[in-house]
């Protein structure tokens, strides 16, 4: 397990949402994918744990992400904690969320495409990259996480 993993493990469909009450706090949010959409919400149960790929239960101190391929399968999970990583072993980066602007937490891709972000306000989010240096001294990157959801007046300032 890489530094910056704190814990991992299997889990089926059953156990998913004892798992995010686990490691959820005040501040998370809670982005998943399902088979026929993606959503971005305040953190709270998921109630269509069928059709459900991708979790990623974040804030600005961590990120719980739990995946699988298929329906049916086991969720693969990793937790990240930034307490203890060194700053040398991550980059962050602000991207664009591909989205027309309107006050509606509905959100429309520019592409014609729908999705639910926790409420109005929101056009930008910090992805953290985790990475490690190889014998050579070649930074390679290893993983990811969503750090925060940015309004359009925030600044990003790695805190």
């Amino acid at each position: 397990m890489s530094g910056y993993i704190k814990a991992n493990g299997t889990i089926d469909e059953s156990g998913i949402n004892t798992l995010l009450e686990k490691y959820k706090n005040d501040d998370s949010f809670l982005f998943c994918v399902y088979t026929t959409k993606f959503c971005c919400t305040h953190f709270r149960p998921i109630e269509d744990t069928d059709h459900i790929l991708e979790i990623r239960l974040f804030d600005k101190h961590g990120e719980l992400k739990a995946v699988r391929a298929n329906i049916g399968r086991e969720f693969v999970w990793r937790y990240i904690n930034d307490e203890e990583v060194a700053k040398e072993y991550i980059y962050d980066e602000v991207q664009y969320l591909d989205a027309a602007k309107n006050d509606s937490a509905e959100y429309t891709a520019i592409g014609g495409g729908h999705y639910e972000m926790p409420e109005a306000g929101f056009e930008r989010f910090v992805i953290r990259h985790y990475g490690e240096y190889d014998d050579d001294g070649m930074f390679s990157l290893k993983d990811f996480r969503i750090v925060k959801l940015l309004r359009e007046e925030e600044k990003w300032n790695g805190k």
